[in-house]
């Protein structure tokens, strides 16, 4: 992956990532983001969308960034669109960073995951203290919705969450295949 390269990080956010990868020499970086107040604050090249939606051309970028967003994607049938549509928009060979949180045995999640199936129907799917809905991956799912992909490297590890508490999670990074 060189400087030349295109890369994109989908939910910029605030441009963490992208400033990361601006200031490593990475000049051609952009965003795509759905939330207009991020929009605003951010100076890079942002695009206001959907992941599952991308509004890009087949096999654009050399390599995608997904920090932590698969949780918002409380769908199985949103999740896979999410991954296809970075199938789709990633050239062949090029490169996916993820991170996510995986369920977690700690009894503060098993006890909001219980709660949560009973409410969505989808053991994972809990709300947060603050009121945020997330759904944090079994890992036999998330491998299947990476199935498109040769996996290179899967760490996992402990988050710590908006909320401050510890969660588990995994940083991947997967090629096109």
């Amino acid at each position: 992956m060189g400087p030349g390269e295109l890369l994109l990080d989908i939910g910029s956010g605030y441009g963490r990532v992208l400033d990361y990868l601006w200031e490593r020499g990475f000049k051609h970086v952009f965003g795509l983001e759905s939330d207009f107040r991020y929009l605003e604050k951010n100076p890079l090249s942002v695009v206001c969308g959907r992941g599952e939606q991308a509004p890009f051309k087949d096999e654009t970028f050399g390599a995608i960034f997904s920090i932590g967003v698969l949780s918002y994607f409380l769908e199985d049938s949103k999740r896979t669109q999410l991954l296809n549509e970075i199938h789709r928009i990633l050239k062949s060979r090029g490169l996916l960073f993820l991170s996510c949180f995986l369920i977690s045995g700690d009894e503060y999640h098993q006890n909001k995951y219980r709660e949560g199936q009973i409410e969505y129907g989808t053991y994972g799917i809990f709300e947060s203290d603050s009121g945020g809905i997330f759904r944090h991956s079994d890992e036999d799912e998330l491998r299947a919705l990476l199935d498109n992909f040769h996996i290179l490297s899967w760490k996992a590890r402990s988050f710590t969450t908006m909320n401050k508490r510890k969660a588990s999670g995994v940083i991947i990074e997967a090629q096109k295949q």
